[in-house]
């Protein structure tokens, strides 16, 4: 794998993940035109914010499941797509339902492809040149974050925020197109049919569970700047979160 290839995984990383960042930081600052575009309480917006977080959080553990059974190229450009369609729908929104759809696609796609990228950017580069996978994230990962606020305050002084989205769409459009040359493995070959397939089975009773779990934390946090941390409109689904939580646990969706 020559150095170009190494930087080029680098490039894909950033754009599978760093638009999803800079979104999460950037609608906390949209909140108010979210609000006028749709006609909206004060409270719905951050149902926005909300579900594009849970659907990244309850989506990253299955990345790497998706890579091990059908390879990384062939988990990379669907993700990529979903999230194209996701900030599609986000751009054309005509409700804050269709809005939150959206965001929960994309957080659903940069979950998928987040334990995936990075362990493939490790294992892209030589051992010698390791130290360098640092420099990209920390420039890749901080700068979109840091580019949240610039580009939230951007929408608020232009009094539009559409854009934005349809901006990060046609950075997933170029990561769905720069990824069809990725390899599908970088190391041992996708699992195919068989016995060996038996070795990485989808846990799905934990995933329901996870599932269970995301709904009562979301519901939760919706609850909380409405309602107040000891009402029981939050402190019932947070408890019930934690219950699943600590039955089952996040970490044990996938059996490795």
């Amino acid at each position: 794998m020559t150095t170009r290839r190494h930087w080029g995984i680098g490039m894909l990383t950033i754009l599978a993940i760093g638009p999803n960042l800079m979104l999460s930081v950037a609608v906390m600052f949209m909140q108010d035109l979210f609000q006028n575009s749709f006609a909206t309480g004060s409270y719905a917006p951050m149902w926005v914010v909300i579900f594009g977080n849970m659907a990244f959080a309850l989506f990253t553990p299955i990345g790497p499941f998706l890579m091990r059974r059908i390879g990384l190229r062939s988990t990379y450009v669907p993700a990529m797509i979903v999230f194209l369609l996701g900030s599609l729908i986000c751009s054309w929104s005509p409700t804050i339902v269709w809005l939150g759809v959206g965001r929960f696609l994309e957080g659903m796609a940069a979950g998928t492809v987040f334990m995936m990228m990075i362990p493939a950017l490790i294992l892209s580069f030589p051992a010698v040149r390791r130290n360098r996978v640092l420099a990209v994230l920390v420039a890749g990962f901080f700068g979109s974050v840091a580019m949240g606020p610039f580009l939230g305050s951007l929408t608020i002084m232009e009094d539009a925020w559409r854009w934005l989205f349809a901006a990060v769409g046609l950075l997933a459009l170029a990561g769905a197109l720069m990824g069809r040359n990725l390899p599908n493995a970088l190391g041992p070959p996708p699992i195919q049919n068989g016995a060996a397939a038996g070795n990485h089975v989808f846990d799905t009773s934990g995933f329901l569970i996870t599932v269970a779990t995301c709904l009562s934390l979301a519901i939760a946090l919706g609850n909380l700047d409405r309602w107040g941390l000891w009402s029981p409109q939050f402190s019932i689904p947070a408890i019930i979160a934690v219950a699943f939580l600590r039955t089952f646990g996040l970490g044990r969706i996938v059996r490795l």
